[in-house]
């Protein structure tokens, strides 16, 4: 039932015209223009009893902040007790038990005599509902328990999600849709959006310098623009299609480096559609430079999935495109054609490749804004680093060390956290080859410290799993089963076809430690060979 007759009042009072005190009278440009929904709003949980669903469509995180502020001044709402529920877990499915653990958790009134209205403002979901694919698996969840939430939540509840995140709602979940009895749009001062606009498309600072939460506050920036500026919304000019596209590499860039794979091949594939559209002709400069940098990007997805012939024609072809007009560009792509001749043995092609890509990186002349500057040095740090591992795999270990410290050093100076976590762990790969135990643990420790702080969830299970399998080698089991099992704990939860290998050592490094008995365990101190090695490896390539 719509809102209006559901809800429906009298107009409110008009404010009295007597003199109001200047503080009184103060409202932000965001309130005054949002006046009239908010309005709507306040009453809407004035009335509202039991479970009542009831949608916000909000760009920013910090309007749902706002908004809660003025709703606390509003009369309305003066009876009424908020709790935020930040549900932003991007593999959330089951809403409805985490609605109920969230409520459980929420204090009973102490006197039965004032009994305040409790409504619930959910945000975050669009996480897990995303941008891209059919079918998000808390939509179909959504949709089977609809009933059931009438009986297990006996609140009001405010879904806060941007636009693009309510258009799937209404799509994927539809019969949960129409339950709602309310729609209330509060828009985004326009300094604001742009703002963010510019602070997503043209940030200097680079993606591996970004905490978690900074990185998260990208892609929600990110994907709100690819919704504002999506050809699917109706005709664009070629100038939001390129914002557009631009956007959607960025986004695909953050989840390849955080290994969320089948959510950056749609995001490209979104990306293509648009580049190979008749919209997009004819193509000028600007937009060649785009699709050089969309080649790279498929290239390196496919290198990542190990589709080594897909990266190598998309890089290919990068290179017979770009004809000088892009160096920068031309050194990356050098640089991973460097590493399929690496990763194919060809190991004189592969540092002739990284020579090329080095000296393009080194060279000063080259014009550009702050970030194309400081991705320069960056490509540099990164040449290194693949320059010292081709010198580790043919036995020259202090040259590789020397290499990767000097990756390090520039790693450092730029903040460019990711990478420094990937020099110290490959580091550490070097000491443990050389039977350096405890340097390497501490090496791996600290890669997982900063792991931990970015958010690379598949570099600490690979870190602890090293740790543990060190550790297990030197035969102290006991210390070795906790890192596997928080290694294992990570991998299930990020669906990681290596959970099962990790799993089934650990579970014989359990059988081995019940079997010989946990004060035998500790105080002999045998060395075991419980892992084999080779699984190891083999993990451990498919991260390289």
């Amino acid at each position: 039932m719509p809102f209006g007759k559901l809800f429906g009042r009298s107009e409110p009072p008009k404010p009295s015209t007597s003199d109001s005190s200047p503080t009184e009278q103060v409202v932000s440009p965001w309130e005054a223009q949002n006046e009239d929904t908010i309005a709507e709003l306040a009453r809407f949980i004035d009335f509202a009893e039991g479970f009542t669903i009831g949608f916000v469509e909000v760009s920013f995180p910090e309007d749902i902040d706002d908004l809660l502020k003025v709703l606390r001044k509003r009369p309305e709402c003066r009876l009424t007790e908020f709790y935020v529920f930040d549900l932003s877990d991007p593999n959330l499915t089951y809403l409805q038990d985490e609605l109920i653990q969230r409520i459980n958790q929420i204090v009973k009134p102490i006197s039965t005599l004032v009994n305040p209205k409790r409504v619930i403002l959910v945000m975050g979901l669009e996480n897990s509902i995303g941008l891209f694919g059919d079918y998000p698996p808390v939509l179909q969840d959504l949709n089977f328990v609809r009933d059931a939430l009438a009986d297990s939540v006996p609140y009001p509840v405010l879904f806060c999600l941007p636009s693009y995140a309510i258009n799937r709602v209404i799509k994927f979940a539809p019969d949960f849709w129409s339950w709602k009895s309310g729609l209330f749009k509060i828009k985004s001062v326009q300094n604001s959006e742009d703002n963010a606009s510019i602070r997503a498309l043209y940030a200097t600072k680079l993606l591996g310098s970004l905490n978690q939460l900074e990185r998260q506050e990208r892609v929600q920036l990110l994907e709100c623009l690819v919704q504002e500026f999506s050809p699917l919304e109706g005709h664009r000019n070629k100038d939001d299609l390129r914002v557009c596209v631009k956007a959607l590499i960025q986004l695909a860039v953050i989840h390849t480096n955080y290994g969320e794979y089948s959510k950056s091949e749609e995001i490209l594939d979104q990306a293509i559609k648009i580049l190979d559209s008749p919209d997009w002709q004819p193509e000028k400069l600007q937009d060649t430079v785009l699709r050089l940098d969309y080649l790279r990007w498929r290239g390196f997805l496919s290198l990542c999935l190990g589709n080594v012939a897909d990266a190598e024609n998309n890089f290919k072809a990068s290179l017979l495109i770009n004809d000088e007009i892009d160096e920068f560009e031309e050194g990356h792509i050098l640089q991973l054609l460097g590493r399929i001749e690496a990763k194919r043995g060809n190991l004189n092609e592969a540092a002739t490749l990284y020579k090329k890509s080095l000296a393009i990186s080194e060279r000063s002349g080259i014009a550009g804004l702050e970030s194309k500057i400081l991705s320069l040095i960056n490509l540099k740090a990164s040449t290194l680093y693949h320059m010292a591992k081709l010198q580790a795999m043919q036995g020259q270990i202090e040259e590789a060390i020397a290499l990767l410290q000097q990756s390090l050093d520039i790693n450092e100076r730029i903040g460019d956290a990711q990478d420094k976590a990937l020099t110290l762990h490959a580091i550490a790969d070097i000491k443990a080859g050389q039977g350096q135990v405890d340097e390497a643990i501490a090496l791996y420790q600290q890669s997982l410290t900063i792991k931990e702080r970015i958010g690379d969830e598949k570099g600490q299970a690979i870190c602890l799993l090293l740790i543990g399998y060190i550790t297990s080698q030197q035969g102290d089991l006991v210390t070795a089963i906790p890192y596997l099992q928080e290694s294992l704990d990570i991998l299930q939860r990020i669906g990681s076809p290596d959970a099962a290998t990790v799993q089934a050592h650990l579970e014989q490094a359990q059988a081995q430690v019940e079997e010989v008995g946990l004060a035998n365990a500790i105080a002999e101190g045998e060395e075991t060979d419980f892992i084999d090695e080779a699984d190891i490896q083999s993990i451990l390539k498919s991260e390289a």
